[in-house]
């Protein structure tokens, strides 16, 4: 139980930091450079005697110093990783009236229509557009089943 335990805690910790913000340290000088330091590289800002400004990374591994008349500013940068702006292609539904319309299938894509038995009642092929129509109107009132594609849902009539 430990084991599962821990297990469904790493793949946790590996999914939120896939997902994780991105903090960098960025200082601004006067001749409208910049210079960005990765917070996960653990930047330190050291000042000496002599008006310079080091900052030291991966754990002094690696450096760079400025003069700090020459810094205009100091500021973080988050930025995200996650993705972003996805858009889905996927069929719409509407009934209008007596008649189920469906929009944004495939062309030639089947629309088919279930009872609240699973006994197919019809089929409609989508045209060239990726649209399909049915009447409604000898349906018995009740709850079906419309599945399209990879999408189904339910309607009473």
């Amino acid at each position: 139980m430990k084991k599962i335990i821990l297990s469904l805690a790493a793949i946790l910790a590996v999914a939120f930091s896939a997902a994780a913000d991105i903090h960098t340290l960025v200082v601004h000088t006067t001749d409208g450079n910049t210079a960005e330091f990765l917070f996960e590289a653990t930047p330190v800002a050291t000042f000496d005697d002599t008006n310079n400004m080091t900052i030291v990374t991966n754990n002094g591994a690696d450096s760079q110093t400025f003069l700090i008349s020459d810094v205009k500013e100091m500021s973080v940068k988050k930025e995200s990783n996650a993705v972003k702006g996805v858009t889905l292609a996927t069929p719409k539904f509407r009934i209008d009236g007596e008649t189920l319309f469906a929009s944004g299938l495939k062309a030639g894509a089947s629309m088919e229509i279930f009872d609240n038995a699973g006994k197919r009642l019809f089929s409609v092929k989508a045209d060239a557009n990726g649209n399909a129509a049915h009447s409604l109107s000898g349906l018995a009132q009740g709850v079906y089943v419309v599945r399209a594609a990879k999408f189904t849902f339910k309607f009473i009539k």
